[in-house]
């Protein structure tokens, strides 16, 4: 009896167990089962077919309509562009050669020549704290990370000056800067400032600029402003402002100088003005025949975004609530601010957040500065067709969601590939459209909706993991590391979201690893080799060796190091070896020559083996001259007698890798053993060179007669030398003269 009831029990507890199970499995619902539930009722079908025809005549009809309205806005948008930037450049040509201009060059052109003497350690103070308090911070990055204040403050003791003047001791401030005509500091420059400077700031007003320059020839440096922004007074040869659009182009103007042609610049982010896009203008400045300088504008973006928004009247101009024209640049980027952005910026902001195409500091810095240009990409399509000299409509999605409907044409501007595009929402123009259907739909469908909305939620509610399955595979494929979906569901889907954040989670963790070490590992290479051996070692190849028929190879020994190490101590002589090595490494990076390696007091460099150089000869003998002033600063700053020899020899040389377990970088051939040999017959402080490096120069002045060298290895040198001190260059050409007169 007891075993009997034993197995009652026994049977009614996996009878239980089954039923739990059971009610688990009921609890997840299949996929067969959403597809079922999901499943719209047919009769569906028969109305969207009576719709669709219904509705199609009316839609077409409002399209056309709507892109002739637009077409025949841009054609008036285009003829205004157009006629702006030909009407800017006869203004700004028939300024070019001004009188008052060409006197207001030629005044502030000596007073900022008589600048010379470096500025007093207060000023430069006050200047430095004004680029670190006011000016770095308009350019900090989306981290609030600002530039370090070496890369902008300016290298030429005369902008020091002028911005000292001008920026640092202006009692205005900002945009204000310009009020200041008289400066209670009297010089040449300040007295030809107060005479012209109210005329020129009253022009550039006139005539809506947002800067005014006035730029010398030579380096090209900024001698006037009006605005008085910290390009003032720079060069646009060297320095911050060089490779930004402003100096492409003044740089331009000064290497063609063609008399009253006016060169325009497209917009830019320039760094001097904020970062604000900007667009310039310059021609060259003559007087009488001679080319003396260079007048450059910078241009306002208030005349275009005016007439290219109608001064705000898009409604009376019949483009409802979302018609407006905009401008886009080769670059597919907008040229003017987008009626949105005028008329709702946070709205508009908002949304382009939400849609997600925009990056958040680009976003952010639309916020900033208030403006579309060079930030908001234009629809590419169309820009496709105007670079073809194409005009046309289209209609295209919006990336805030719907369509759009854009008429476009290009632009017929100098020195700029622009287009300009008008466009309205296709909700707005088919609004009407859309009443119609929804009247329609509303009447036929009453009964259908009421049966098919459970479906409709049910069917929103299936895709939410699948959109979401399929965006976080998106963003893991453009490159995003930390990409997890929210697991909502109790279902295959489930699984799979479980299993996608598994192996994201696992993909971050090895990308973290790998990249970890690619950076250590490019570290390491670029301190030790050239950057493109380092380059070619990353991509994987082993044996570098390449032969090059003309380089330049320079070998400088610095004599009296050894010396001094024993006078100074091991660590101070180190200290000193050190700078030197520094100071030679920063004269290579200016000059354009290649650093090979150092060896105690020997110095292995070349130049035109990485980079190819047509003077490279000229370089290496540049560089030669500034190791020898590198040396001098040195024994001056520490109290020493140090001496360099350089033997420079130009002709063929083999460069490469060489060992198998510890390799280094190294060169050798025909002109490094002629470098290496004839440096040692050098005296101090000169140069010794072979025939090719002499006949390469153009300037042979200082270099003394040719000197033969006799080697067992290389034969007889013919070799030709080369004295750094003036005060040694002089005696030796007197010594040389009066060997003449005796032979005589």
């Amino acid at each position: 009896m007891k075993w009997r009831r034993a197995k009652r029990e026994a049977k009614a507890l996996q009878a239980a167990s089954k039923a739990e199970a059971a009610r688990a499995a009921e609890k997840r619902t299949s996929i067969r089962t959403k597809f079922l539930l999901m499943m719209l009722p047919m009769t569906l079908l028969g109305l969207a077919i009576i719709t669709f025809y219904a509705s199609q005549t009316g839609k077409q009809a409002l399209t056309d309509a709507a892109f002739n309205q637009l077409t025949s806005y841009r054609a008036a948008k285009k003829q205004q562009v157009e006629r702006y930037f030909h009407d800017v450049r006869e203004t700004f040509s028939v300024l070019g050669s001004a009188p008052g201009v060409i006197a207001a060059f030629k005044d502030l052109k000596a007073g900022y020549d008589t600048f010379g003497a470096p500025v007093s350690a207060e000023r430069r103070q006050k200047l430095v704290k004004y680029y670190q308090d006011e000016f770095l911070p308009t350019l900090a990055d989306e981290n609030g990370r600002m530039p370090s204040k070496e890369e902008f403050l300016p290298g030429l003791h005369n902008a020091f000056e002028l911005q000292s003047l001008y920026i640092a001791e202006n009692p205005f401030k900002g945009s204000e800067r310009r009020q200041l005509t008289a400066h209670p500091t009297e010089n040449a420059y300040t007295l030809a400032h107060a005479r012209h400077h109210a005329w020129l700031r009253s022009i550039a007003e006139k005539l809506n600029y947002y800067d005014l320059f006035l730029i010398d020839v030579k380096d090209a440096a900024i001698i006037y402003t009006v605005d008085k922004e910290p390009d003032f007074g720079t060069s646009l040869t060297v320095g911050p402002y060089a490779s930004t659009k402003l100096g492409l182009l003044v740089r331009s103007v000064i290497e063609e100088q063609k008399r009253d042609l006016v060169k325009l610049a497209d917009y830019s982010l320039y760094a001097a003005s904020g970062n604000a896009p900007s667009a310039f203008m310059a021609m060259p400045i003559y007087d009488g025949l001679q080319f003396i300088g260079v007048l450059a504008a910078q241009l306002s973006t208030e005349p275009i975004d005016n007439f290219m928004n109608n001064h705000r009247s898009w409604r009376e101009q019949g483009l409802g609530e979302t018609g407006g024209a905009y401008l886009a640049g080769a670059d597919g980027l907008m040229r003017s601010n987008s009626r949105e952005m005028i008329e709702k910026p946070d709205e508009y902001l908002k949304k382009i957040e939400a849609a997600g195409f925009l990056p958040v500091h680009t976003v952010q810095q639309m916020r900033r500065d208030k403006t579309t240009i060079l930030f908001y990409p234009a629809n590419k399509d169309p820009l496709i067709e105007t670079a073809k000299g194409k005009s046309g409509a289209i209609v295209l999605p919006s990336r805030k969601g719907g369509n759009v409907l854009i008429s476009y044409a290009p632009l017929d501007i100098p020195d700029v590939q622009w287009s300009v595009l008008t466009r309205m929402d296709e909700h707005e123009v088919l609004k009407a459209q859309n009443q119609f259907n929804r009247n329609v739909l509303t009447v036929a469908c009453t009964l259908a909706l009421l049966s098919t909305l459970a479906a409709l939620w049910m069917a929103r509610s299936f895709m939410r993991p699948v959109t979401a399955l399929l965006d976080g595979i998106e963003r893991l494929r453009k490159g995003e590391r930390d990409v997890t979906i929210p697991e909502n569901t109790r279902d295959e889907f489930g699984d799979l979201v479980y299993a996608f954040n598994a192996m994201s989670a696992d993909i971050k963790r090895r990308d973290e690893v790998i990249e970890g070490k690619n950076r250590a590992y490019a570290q390491l290479l670029k301190r030790i080799f050239p950057e493109t051996v380092a380059d070619r070692l990353k991509q994987g190849e082993a044996h570098i060796a390449e032969s090059f028929k003309q380089v330049t190879v320079i070998y400088a020994v610095v004599d009296g190091l050894a010396m001094s190490a024993e006078k100074l101590g091991t660590e101070a002589a180190t200290k000193i070896l050190n700078e030197i090595v520094d100071a030679f490494d920063n004269v290579a990076e200016r000059t354009g020559v290649e650093k090979v390696k150092t060896v105690g007091d020997h110095y292995l460099a070349v130049c035109g083996l990485d980079v190819a150089r047509l003077d490279h000869a000229k370089r290496s003998f540049d560089f030669s001259i500034a190791l020898y002033r590198e040396i001098t600063t040195i024994n001056q700053n520490h109290n020493l007698d140090l001496n360099l020899r350089t033997g420079i020899a130009t002709g063929s040389a083999q460069a490469g890798l060489v060992g198998n377990r510890r390799f280094v970088y190294d060169i050798w051939g025909l002109a490094a053993s002629i470098a290496r040999r004839i440096v040692y017959d050098a005296d101090l402080d000169s140069l010794r060179m072979n025939t090719e490096t002499y006949e390469a120069l153009s300037d042979k002045t200082g270099i003394g007669e040719m000197l033969e060298v006799k080697t067992k290895a290389l034969g007889t040198i013919k070799t030709y030398q080369y004295l750094f001190n003036s005060a040694d260059r002089d005696e030796a050409s007197k010594k040389s003269k009066t060997s003449v007169k005796a032979a005589e």
